[in-house]
């Protein structure tokens, strides 16, 4: 009877420990266009961690209350090609990714707190404690920081600035050759 015992509870913790490792899945992202920033979400996760990311390219986000937020920043002139490779833990279900959320792109599944979780980085080097709050506020619907235009500038986001021409050169416009003062 004993070496019975034994094994059935050999067996079980072997089930035990194969069932937790099976719910480790790996999840690949699409890198969003350049100077953009791709937002995923998801429910029923325990923790993310970043297996791969293509130089240049940042990521931010986590998890809270079972509930994953995850930003791929790619500013202008980063990797062109690769995705993003995700390792997830827990039941993952109802994966939804706003491909341009600098857009606005669509309504975040949960709006609070999301600005503080997209605030954590997770790998790459850009600073995104301010973009966090840009971010939250585009996809929650609500108004932009005063000092957003600013924050997308200094991480290579967004439009890309227009190249000085003839007509709008840095000290005003010219005419017939001259350059008078504006």
């Amino acid at each position: 009877m004993l070496p019975a015992l034994r094994l059935l509870i050999a067996s079980l913790g072997v089930l035990l420990i194969s069932s937790s490792a099976a719910q480790a899945a790996s999840k690949s992202l699409a890198l969003p266009a350049e100077g953009q920033v791709a937002v995923t979400f998801a429910s029923g996760v325990k923790s993310v961690k970043v297996k791969s990311a293509p130089a240049g390219v940042t990521v931010a986000g986590g998890v809270k209350g079972g509930k994953l937020a995850v930003a791929v920043v790619r500013p202008r002139g980063a990797a062109t090609g690769g995705k993003v490779v995700l390792t997830l833990k827990g039941k993952v279900k109802g994966f939804k990714t706003v491909a341009a959320a600098l857009d606005g792109g669509g309504k975040a599944p949960a709006c609070s707190g999301l600005d503080k979780l997209l605030a954590k980085r997770v790998a790459g080097k850009a600073d995104v404690q301010g973009l966090a709050g840009v971010l939250a506020a585009k996809l929650c619907g609500k108004p932009a920081p005063a000092d957003a235009a600013a924050i997308l500038a200094r991480l290579g986001l967004g439009a890309p600035p227009a190249p000085l021409t003839m007509t709008n050169g840095p000290r005003g416009p010219i005419k017939d050759g001259a350059r008078y003062p504006a």
